[in-house]
């Protein structure tokens, strides 16, 4: 596979109209060269929101992402170890649901016992 480093974005976007055809819009390089990766992934990392920093509050500790002893309601990644992001350890990407994701799954589809 083969993905071109340069995107052609206006104003540092993360994203580019296709340039032969206006009416394309790519979110990203990957998107580009091969698919959106909200395809692939589900989320794509947009412009809105990117380089801001917060911290986590946990709302559902039994989930399997924070089996780590977190207990509802404490907050972690209050710091960031990025050197252009401080404050908290999310949003140096943002990654979100686009056009291209898939459909949600209905509430309590998915999620591991």
């Amino acid at each position: 596979m083969r993905c071109r480093t340069q995107l052609l974005s206006t104003d540092g976007e993360l994203g580019m109209v296709d340039p032969r055809n206006p009416a394309i819009y790519y979110e990203s390089r990957f998107h580009r060269t091969v698919e959106c990766e909200a395809n692939l992934l589900g989320v794509v990392c947009t412009a809105s929101g990117i380089m801001t920093a917060a911290r986590f509050r946990a709302m559902n500790a039994a989930h399997w992402a924070l089996r780590t002893g977190v207990r509802d309601g404490d907050v972690f990644g209050a710091q960031s170890l990025h050197e252009r992001v401080h404050g908290g350890a999310s949003g140096h990407e943002t990654d979100k649901m686009s056009r291209y994701s898939p459909p949600a799954p209905a509430a309590g589809e998915g999620d591991e016992p």
